[in-house]
């Protein structure tokens, strides 16, 4: 008989996600597993957070076997050990906040949503028109309540997000950054525009978008699907869209193309929210291509990659840091 895993992770349930994250779980355990975290977005955050706390714990039981068994390879921790030491951590992550703003005619403004998808994180958030947005980790979405009748529906975005826009002749969808606006009717579409760098990217799928950048002389663009515009030096570029591994965020898998071991860390940092210190200097003239899944883990992802380079690493639980050596 199959086990039902409810909305919120039990002692039981934590367990069989913990042999989950050490390969230890049986076929029926995995499928029911894979169910669970697709049937809501809470599930997935939970998910993530018991990997994140899992990995965590190894780093921590690996350290501590160096420290006392030198000579012999470090056995796997007990997955009950693993349940003992989770009940003293504790994970907290900032999923949503929501604020009002008022002003002096403010019963006459809807009140505005904020949505945060925290580092290791994503989220999706549906409109009050029918609109579908995935955040990606360390992305910010601002929008009203309820969109007028009539004008223009406008939403801020920090970070990067895909877009299913609910179709509205007369209402144009204007998705603002703070490097470029983005204007629709309906269509889909990515953005990605982190505040803390210089990129700006929008790849459209279907239907059609009009770009315009911001600054002393705005320049615009309108795409055709499979197209994708970039902002170099204040000018807008247009180019042909050849490789769509970069957009399966949205799907929990992390694309790397021919990226440079520093950058390839920073891309860590964002979906594992850990932050990593490169101290091995060798490593950082090296490229890697490949994909990684995110619930698999940044211990996984380190040891996929150590196949290919030679460093160590470790993980400082009271900093929250992982060090390459």
């Amino acid at each position: 008989m199959k086990k039902q895993y409810a909305d919120s992770t039990q002692y039981v349930q934590k367990e069989a996600l913990f042999r989950f994250f050490s390969g230890e779980a049986s076929l029926d355990e995995r499928m029911e597993i894979k169910e669970w975290v697709e049937r809501s977005e809470e599930n997935l955050r939970e998910f993530n957070a018991q990997r994140k706390l899992f990995d965590m714990i190894n780093f921590i039981q690996e350290e501590e076997n160096a420290k006392h068994i030198k000579a012999t390879p470090a056995k796997r921790i007990q997955i009950r050990n693993l349940i003992k030491i989770a009940a003293a951590v504790i994970l907290t992550f900032l999923v949503t906040q929501i604020y009002h703003q008022y002003t002096a005619h403010d019963e006459m403004i809807p009140a505005l949503c904020s949505v945060y998808a925290p580092a290791g994180q994503r989220t999706q958030v549906t409109l009050p028109d029918g609109t579908t947005v995935w955040l990606n980790a360390c992305t910010t979405l601002k929008y009203p309540t309820s969109f007028a009748s009539s004008g223009l529906r406008r939403v801020t975005l920090n970070g990067e997000a895909y877009f299913e826009v609910t179709h509205q002749a007369k209402n144009p969808f204007i998705v603002e950054t703070d490097k470029c606006d983005i204007e629709v009717l309906g269509t889909h579409f990515n953005v990605e525009a982190y505040p803390h760098t210089t990129k700006f990217e929008t790849c459209l799928m279907e239907g059609s978008v009009k770009v315009t950048s911001k600054g002393k002389e705005p320049d615009s663009v309108i795409l055709k699907p499979h197209e994708k515009v970039s902002l170099e030096k204040g000018r807008l570029k247009v180019s042909t869209v050849t490789d769509y591994n970069a957009y399966l965020w949205k799907e929990g898998i992390i694309s790397i193309r021919n990226q440079s071991f520093s950058d390839i860390m920073q891309t860590f940092e964002k979906y594992f929210a850990t932050r990593i210190l490169v101290k091995n200097q060798n490593v950082l003239k090296y490229s890697y291509t490949g994909k990684f899944r995110q619930t698999d883990g940044i211990d996984y992802a380190l040891r996929i990659l150590q196949n290919d380079l030679h460093f160590t690493f470790h993980y400082d639980m009271e900093q929250q840091t992982i060090t390459i050596e």
